[in-house]
């Protein structure tokens, strides 16, 4: 396929099969492109700093005694995990899950392996997951989990060993189940890690639970994934720009043309989400014109290649020597400055707190896309707004991943693949409307499996991006406000009518 032609077939799901050889899962293992000042708050801070600066916008609409609840995680449990590594050499590791809001059951959240995960991030990061899936009225509560170790420096057999343990532990404590604490991938982890899992629930912890293969999400297909999933995160970054930039009245306020042809962006990161919505926004005429990676960058104002350009970052590890760009730098002091080039849209993905008050104020984009939870600091915010730079927070932008897993977990409780049951009737219906009008030679196929999840994936999106915006709106505020002035007001509602007190009792009696 030309890259035109492979573009082409992205929107009609033929796109994973071919491309995906192309983006390995080591692209996951992501890693800071940026030095962050020591002063600057960590995760956990920085999340209460944006959830008071939305509180004080509710002006007593929701009572303190919620605001309060919401503040901290419900529950936080940390253990050792052991390891007799092939060697004979045992070996512990600290290892978390923290629950932040049980106002929808089950929770959800991913689960990292990384050398760097304090309980303080995974905190915060739980506490995002509960805003994330309150804003896209997704049914779950918050909660983030991981293992602290360099998974690089263990062999597959290894990894094994550490995945499985870990789920029993969560068993074990109770923070797992498909009705009580849902995992899914993040940093570090991936499809053979969720498939890890799966079998250790349906096979060791519960064995007759029919619905056992929704105790994780983002699995391969052959263990009850979902298609779609692997894009998701990119895609759904993709819908919300493309919501944005396709909305009159937010082109009008900002003096953009309505559409994304002929917009240029570049991208913070090098990782699935950017390289997806770098595909996805290439379909739709919007040049992608830099990358700034862990230790490179690249830049051409033509538009780059990202089929070409994986291709070659995958073979030699680096943008340095890129023959079909401008510039291709690997010094920091250098390739940062890739970061500053003016565009339409940066998407900054990778890791948290990419962009902090060092970097904000050199940053000449016209839309920030958080793509990643916590990329912008409280500080960096201030800094972007004072120069009319929009920021669309990683609460609405960074939920694809998220919204696809809701529909991995229905799929798995439903134990029928989207589609199924219903693709030859919308066949048959389309053929017989357009038969009746005598065009006998025009046939149709019904929706795929991925025709369902991009569809489902564009209404929810759709729905939360316009909920933001009148909320931002009608409170006069930036659209990360806004977001969480509904997240909160959302789960207010929910402890409202179950009654906050008799939701006290059901969390002591779990």
């Amino acid at each position: 396929l030309t890259k035109i032609e492979m573009l082409g077939k992205i929107s009609k799901g033929i796109h994973a099969h071919s491309l995906r050889k192309l983006f390995p899962s080591h692209l996951g293992m992501r890693g800071l492109v940026t030095n962050i000042p020591a002063d600057e708050p960590d995760l956990f801070e920085q999340t209460h700093q944006f959830y008071a600066d939305a509180c004080k916008q509710l002006n007593g609409s929701v009572s303190e005694g919620i605001l309060n609840i919401l503040k901290r995680s419900k529950f936080t449990v940390r253990f050792k995990i052991p390891l007799k590594k092939d060697n004979g050499e045992v070996v512990l590791f600290d290892a978390f899950r923290s629950q932040h809001s049980y106002h929808r059951l089950p929770c959800k959240g991913g689960i990292r392996f990384s050398p760097d995960i304090t309980e303080s991030s995974l905190e915060a990061l739980s506490a995002l997951m509960s805003y994330k899936s309150a804003v896209h009225d997704v049914p779950f509560g918050g909660a983030k989990g991981g293992v602290c170790f360099d998974k690089s420096k263990f062999t597959q057999k290894e990894l094994s060993r550490i995945t499985r343990r870990y789920l029993i532990e969560l068993a074990k404590k109770g923070f797992l189940g498909p009705s009580k604490d849902v995992c899914g991938i993040d940093i570090g982890t991936g499809q053979q890690e969720m498939a890890w899992m799966k079998d250790t629930y349906s096979t060791v912890i519960e064995n007759t639970d029919m619905y056992s293969s929704a105790v994780v999400t983002g699995k391969p297909l052959s263990q009850g994934g979902i298609e779609g999933s692997e894009e998701a995160g990119g895609l759904g970054a993709y819908q919300v720009l493309r919501w944005f930039l396709n909305n009159r009245e937010f082109c009008r306020q900002n003096y953009f043309q309505p559409s994304l042809k002929g917009k240029t962006c570049i991208l913070q990161g090098f990782d699935p989400l950017s390289i997806w919505a770098g595909i996805f926004l290439s379909e739709k005429g919007c040049k992608v014109i830099g990358i700034v990676g862990e230790n490179s960058s690249v830049y051409e104002p033509k538009g780059l290649d990202m089929v070409e350009l994986e291709k070659y970052y995958t073979k030699t590890g680096t943008f340095k020597n890129y023959p079909f760009a401008e510039l291709s730098l690997d010094s920091y002091k250098d390739h940062e400055s890739v970061l500053y080039k003016k565009c339409d849209i940066l998407i900054s993905s990778n890791s948290e707190r990419n962009i902090h008050y060092d970097n904000a104020g050199q940053i000449q984009a016209r839309i920030v896309l958080e793509g990643a939870n916590g990329a912008i600091t409280h500080k960096a915010q201030k800094i972007l707004e004072d120069k009319n730079i929009i920021v669309l927070p990683d609460i609405l932008s960074n939920s694809g991943q998220l919204i696809v897993s809701y529909f991995e977990w229905l799929k798995n409780i439903e134990h029928v693949r989207l589609g199924r049951l219903t693709k030859r009737w919308e066949k048959k219906t389309k053929e017989h409307i357009v038969h009746s009008l005598g065009k006998n030679e025009v046939e149709f196929e019904g929706p795929s499996e991925r025709d369902i999840v991009y569809s489902g994936l564009e209404e929810v999106i759709g729905v939360s991006c316009k909920e933001v915006f009148q909320t931002a709106k009608a409170e006069k505020v930036n659209y990360r406000t806004a977001a969480l002035i509904n997240a909160i007001r959302k789960i207010a509602q929910t402890y409202n009518d179950t009654g906050v007190m008799y939701q006290k009792v059901l969390n002591s009696l779990w």
